[in-house]
C-alpha cells in the first residue's frame, strides 16, 4: 500500500512538473509576439477599405495568458483577455466576459453565440499567432474572422480573412511593425 501511495505521489508531481513546464513555454512563445504592432504598409488587398495605420495588433503578457487589443479592417478597436487551455497546448480562450469559449461552456457569464456574442480564441501555429472570431447574426448566418500574425524578423505579416455565409472571402495581408508605447 505504501509503495503504491508513493507512485502515485512521484507521477503526480511529474505530471504537475511537466504541465507546468508546458505552461511555462507557451508563455515564453506567446511573449515573443508582445508589445504593440501597427500597419507599416498593405501588400494586397480583396475588398476591404483600410489603411496600414489603421492595423492594430498589441499584446501584453499576464499571469497564466494575455491581454490582446487588435482593430480589423474597418472595425473599431477590440479588446479581450486570454488564458492557455489546459488540454490543449497552444490553444488559448478569451475570458468568459471577453466572449471566450470559457464562456461558452461553463460561466455565470455565458457567452451566446446565437444572441450575437462574438466566440473568440487563439492559437499558436510555429511563428504564427492565428486570432479567430466568429460572429452569429439574428438570421443564424455567421462571418468569421482569422488573423493570421507571422513573426519574420522584426515585423509581422498579418493575413486577415473574412468569411462569410453569402459572400465569397476577402482577404488582407499587410506588414506590421513596433510602434507605440
Amino acid at each position: 500500500m505504501r509503495r503504491r501511495t508513493s507512485r502515485s505521489v512521484v507521477v503526480s508531481f511529474l505530471l504537475f512538473s511537466v504541465c507546468g513546464l508546458v505552461t511555462a513555454a507557451l508563455g515564453a512563445e506567446v511573449d515573443r509576439f508582445a508589445g504593440e504592432w501597427r500597419g507599416a504598409n498593405i501588400e494586397s488587398n480583396d475588398g476591404f477599405e483600410v489603411a496600414a495605420k489603421d492595423l492594430l495588433l498589441k499584446l501584453v503578457p499576464g499571469d497564466g495568458g494575455f491581454e490582446l487589443e487588435w482593430k480589423a479592417p474597418g472595425g473599431a478597436v477590440e479588446h479581450a483577455g486570454f488564458v492557455a487551455s489546459e488540454n490543449q497546448p497552444g490553444v488559448f480562450s478569451a475570458k468568459a466576459s471577453s466572449g471566450g469559449l470559457l464562456g461558452f461552456f461553463s460561466s455565470s457569464e455565458e457567452v451566446d453565440p446565437l444572441e450575437g456574442d462574438p466566440l473568440t480564441w487563439a492559437r499558436l501555429d510555429g511563428d504564427a499567432f492565428i486570432l479567430y472570431k466568429l460572429v452569429i447574426d439574428e438570421r443564424g448566418a455567421f462571418t468569421l474572422d482569422r488573423y493570421e500574425n507571422t513573426l519574420q524578423g522584426e515585423t509581422i505579416r498579418l493575413r486577415f480573412t473574412r468569411r462569410s455565409h453569402a459572400e465569397s472571402e476577402q482577404a488582407l495581408v499587410a506588414r506590421l511593425g513596433r510602434g507605440g508605447n
